[in-house]
């Protein structure tokens, strides 16, 4: 979120400072997430860093364009998101689909360091859940794992329902195969919350093999239950009563 938000803000107000912008992240740091940017210099300096409260109101964003090295710790979230990048651009088992990029989350918490891979629309309306990937890292920042999250690529089109009126809300699912797993991945998540909003999703639901995971979007929760125990809870009211009358008479 505050990649994506801090990027609109400093073109907004400084539009001249982006280019030379090489690349940028994003942490949480004392209830403050704050977005920096980074030079294309040949040793990367800090450059502007946009900072966002729980709210992330772009009207209340703050901006500081003081340039500066790297903490430690955005120094190694730089670095993993940088070797990230470059293990992809190696690989021809990674793929980038036509009106798509991929996006690098470098996360650190603890003494665990990931890079979450996951693939943004280049055009506004739709969602692309897949083709979504894993990267760890040792203390030392080198990589020893890494993991395709999901089999296949979804794209799902919200952009009629800015007109679409139902009172009880607009859901949305994709399917997990037996490669991805029964339960909802973090990448999932991720893009659900980043998109629920703008797609006016009230749920999203993950469908695998023998589970289904109801996302809540109005309370950011989620449900893990049964094929057969959803389908039950599905069913139209009617037809529970008169499945309850029969077992009971």
């Amino acid at each position: 979120m505050a990649s994506r938000y801090g990027s609109d803000v400093l073109l907004e107000k400084y539009p001249e400072q982006t280019e030379n912008i090489i690349d940028c992240f994003s942490y949480s740091e004392n209830k403050i997430t704050k977005c920096v940017f980074v030079s294309n210099e040949g040793n990367p300096k800090v450059i502007a860093t946009v900072s966002f409260d729980s709210t992330f109101d772009t009207r209340t964003a703050t901006i500081d364009k003081l340039e500066r090295d790297f903490t430690a710790n955005e120094k190694n979230l730089f670095t993993i998101k940088k070797s990230a990048i470059e293990e992809i651009n190696s690989g021809i088992i990674y793929v980038t689909y036509k009106n798509t990029s991929l996006h690098f989350i470098p996360l650190i918490s603890g003494f665990t360091k990931k890079v979450f891979v996951i693939t943004v629309p280049n055009k506004n309306g739709v969602v692309y859940f897949g083709n979504d990937y894993l990267f760890t890292f040792d203390s030392y920042n080198i990589l020893k794992s890494k993991k395709l999250l999901h089999k296949f690529i979804t794209a799902i089109d919200y952009s009629g329902n800015a007109s679409f009126e139902n009172k009880g809300g607009i859901s949305a699912m994709h399917s997990h195969s037996a490669v991805d797993g029964e339960i909802i991945t973090s990448t999932d998540i991720c893009i659900i919350m980043l998109n629920e909003k703008v797609a006016r999703w009230v749920s999203h639901l993950i469908v695998a093999d023998n589970k289904v995971c109801v996302w809540s979007c109005d309370t950011n929760t989620l449900a893990v239950m049964s094929k057969n125990a959803f389908a039950k809870m599905s069913e139209r009211p009617e037809k529970r009563k008169n499945r309850t009358n029969l077992i009971y008479n």
